[in-house]
């Protein structure tokens, strides 16, 4: 009896397919399991990034969340007035949509994700990471520059520069080096030549080498 449930228990089951992947997301998604539609679809893109079908769902998954999102009160709060486990929630959502619109290479959603994380958490490591994996990856694409400029005005570029001067500045005077350095970056991608900006990078590179 031991050995047969011994046998019983090392059969293997064999991997998942793409197709049944896509599946499983699709009905998820249909019985409004929006978080098990994303794991399934971000399967698929991890190991198709091209995959049509998956980036479909992927979107879907977004506009559903995003729907969700409007009727959950501490999501749409301003940071101030979110409390530690209400900003906690918040976080983890728009990281999660960073990585969606990651794996679908819609780079200028990413970042802006990334951007309310650290408005709410200037320090997070995650979204850290994720700015510099949308960064990597739109650079292999050759679209590093499109993430940062997309059909702006010189009016509005010169509105974004000084609001990142000014989040970078206060950034920086707060410690928050992770969010200062990312202002920076978009500041000197607007204008590389922005002496403010050379200026902030400078006084930002200074303070991480004596880290």
């Amino acid at each position: 009896m031991g050995l047969w449930s011994g046998c019983a228990r090392g059969r293997a089951r064999g991997p998942v397919t793409v197709e049944q992947k896509l599946k499983r997301a699709e009905a998820a998604l249909k019985d409004g399991r929006a978080f098990e539609a994303r794991k399934w679809a971000g399967e698929v893109l991890s190991e198709h990034p091209k995959n049509l079908q998956g980036q479909k769902l992927m979107a879907k998954v977004i506009e559903k969340e995003t729907m969700t999102e409007k009727s959950i009160p501490e999501l749409t709060k301003i940071p101030e007035e979110l409390d530690s486990q209400e900003k906690s929630l918040a976080v983890k959502t728009w990281l999660e949509r960073g990585q969606g619109f990651l794996q679908m290479n819609r780079f200028d959603e990413a970042l802006q994700a990334a951007e309310q994380v650290f408005l709410l958490d200037p320090g997070n490591l995650e979204a850290s990471r994720l700015v510099d994996e949308i960064k990597k990856n739109a650079r292999e694409q050759g679209k590093e520059e499109s993430v940062f400029v997309q059909s702006l005005y010189q009016e509005e570029i010169d509105r974004r520069i000084e609001r990142y001067k000014e989040q970078a500045s206060a950034a920086l005077e707060s410690h928050h080096y992770a969010s200062a350095r990312l202002a920076v970056e978009k500041l000197l991608v607007l204008d590389p030549k922005n002496r403010d900006g050379q200026r902030l990078l400078q006084a930002l590179e200074q303070v991480e080498g004596a880290q």
